[in-house]
């Protein structure tokens, strides 16, 4: 109460996590396991599939499968577009 008389803001704890799940249901990332958010990352690098195979002690057909998966959660049907995706990501959210 004397926040609010003193001019700051006071919002429910409700509120507060009602912002933050609202927040997170925009960005697109929140959809992808911290391992696709990763192939994605290497992706965007420029990263073939047999380099990100090698870093991650994985198989490339196991790196072509969770492309494919990222692509399809983000609606993107191709490496060269989910580059563009990733820059267009970077450039609004800096």
């Amino acid at each position: 109460i004397r926040a609010v008389a003193q001019g700051d803001t006071w919002l429910s704890r409700t509120v507060v996590e009602k912002l933050i799940q609202e927040k997170d249901a925009l960005d697109p990332l929140t959809i992808l396991t911290q391992r696709e958010q990763e192939i994605l990352a290497m992706i965007g690098r420029g990263w073939s599939n047999a380099r990100i195979a090698a870093d991650l002690t994985l198989s490339e057909q196991t790196i072509r499968n969770k492309a494919s998966q990222i692509y399809a959660k983000l609606g993107l049907s191709s490496r060269a577009e989910a580059i563009l995706w990733l820059r267009e990501q970077e450039a609004t959210h800096h």
